[in-house]
């Protein structure tokens, strides 16, 4: 009998210390953990290394490192429901709420935009700041609406002008410009000129009409997160879709979208059933799924993703709090953690020479537009692997030997040019088959 209880207890302690084991990556805060609540529906990080909370009724909370101070109305915030977060090229944070936009100055000045500010749709589920300052606002029910904090709406955007539906779940500015803005009856595209693009099940390959989430990554290529799946398209004719059955995707809508400072891409997911997992992670070949016995809780929806400066990636839900994930040292390629650089930094891409592909790393030490080629002998372009404005951190980025046309080159000698705002640096490669 008392063999008996030591199997138990061994068998008990062998699972405790593998489940202490894999869940060493993720970090749980709640109401008990200091969050002010655990019903979040939005993130942001930013470039201080901060990481904002906005919760579903209770304000809106900043985390430092150390302190986890809480803003509300009482503070000067316009709502304490809060929908969305972004900033301005100021530096500025706004918040988007039902009953209209905020502004911060991250120090003490508040501002509020509702309709005593000739702010007339008020209830903003998603918005995006251009490089002019403008608010481009994605209501419930009104389309669109492109505002100036300084005076009132600009302009104002519906089915009637070419927009796929007025709810408005999703927004994204590109890095040509390009307003994207996704729908329950897909996903609408305003130009530069003025023109706007719809794209559905019907005339593309998007998996889904509703679509919840839009992100874009380093390379240029636009994620696209559905109901029913998730979609990368190059901006042209290439449409890729990740699913369940087909490619080992977690079940539920794919409601949350990021890539991480070292490539890998986050998906959260809509909450199913106590036993289903609700994150995915996409390393370009392989997904890997989380759930509660991989790191994570359960029963809540992923409501956003948000990665830090260091490279933390930060996960909100509906009522299960928020999550951090750190990578293991090894995931590195120099086995150490994401750290800020103090320099812009190009490396030698690896293997050099090489066959079928290599990768290029790459470092910033701001925010900045980034922009990096392929060039040949001749000087002519062959192809841009990124063309995008990315946070300070680490890259790396791949080159399969294609051009534009996704035609394979000549073996020879190739030059890459990374160029930035203050940093412009080229190197050389050999491409042998």
């Amino acid at each position: 009998m008392e063999f008996k209880y030591l199997k138990i207890f061994i068998l008990v302690l062998i699972l405790s210390l593998f489940f202490t084991l894999v869940q060493a990556d993720w970090t749980a805060y709640d109401e008990l953990e200091n969050l002010v609540s655990n019903y979040v529906n939005s993130l942001y990080a930013d470039e201080a290394g901060n990481i904002w909370f906005g919760s579903g009724g209770a304000g809106v909370q900043k985390f430092d490192g150390n302190d986890w101070p809480v803003y509300n109305h009482f503070n000067g915030l316009i709502n304490d429901a809060i929908n969305d977060i972004t900033s301005d090229p100021a530096g500025n944070l706004w918040f988007a709420t039902t009953f209209g936009v905020g502004s911060f100055d991250g120090v003490s000045e508040w501002d509020q935009f509702n309709q005593e500010d000739h702010l007339d749709y008020v209830d903003i589920k998603t918005m995006v700041v251009d490089d002019s300052g403008f608010l481009w606002l994605g209501t419930f029910g009104a389309g669109v609406v492109k505002h100036d904090a300084d005076t009132t709406t600009v302009a104002h955007y519906t089915i009637d002008s070419g927009l796929a539906g007025n709810n408005i779940l999703a927004s994204l500015i590109d890095s040509d410009g390009n307003k994207w803005f996704g729908t329950r009856n897909g996903v609408s595209k305003l130009d530069l000129d003025g023109n706007w693009t719809t794209y559905e099940e019907s005339n593309s390959g998007l998996l889904d009409d509703t679509v919840n989430v839009i992100m874009q990554d380093p390379s240029g290529y636009i994620w696209f997160g559905t109901n029913t799946g998730l979609n990368r398209f190059d901006r042209g004719s290439e449409w890729v879709d990740y699913t369940e059955a087909g490619d080992g995707l977690a079940p539920g809508a794919v409601t949350a979208v990021a890539m991480d400072s070292l490539g890998y891409i986050w998906v959260g997911h809509s909450w199913t059933n106590p036993n289903q997992v609700w994150i995915s992670q996409f390393d370009g070949a392989v997904w890997t799924t989380f759930n509660r016995f991989t790191g994570i809780g359960s029963n809540a929806s992923v409501t956003d993703i948000a990665v830090t400066v260091s490279g933390v990636v930060w996960f909100a839900t509906l009522g299960d709090g928020v999550y951090s994930y750190e990578h293991e040292p090894s995931d590195t390629p120099d086995d150490n953690r994401p750290t800020l650089p103090g320099k812009f930094i190009l490396s030698q891409n690896y293997p050099n020479p090489f066959n079928a592909s290599t990768s290029i790393k790459y470092s910033l030490m701001s925010k900045t537009d980034v922009e990096i080629s392929i060039y040949n002998t001749l000087g002519r372009k062959i192809k841009r692997l990124v063309n995008t404005r990315q946070e300070a951190g680490q890259y790396t980025i791949n080159w399969d030997g294609t051009d534009e046309d996704g035609y394979t080159v000549r073996s020879g000698i190739y030059f890459y040019e990374i160029k930035t705002g203050d940093f412009k640096e080229a190197k050389k490669m050999l491409l042998m088959k």
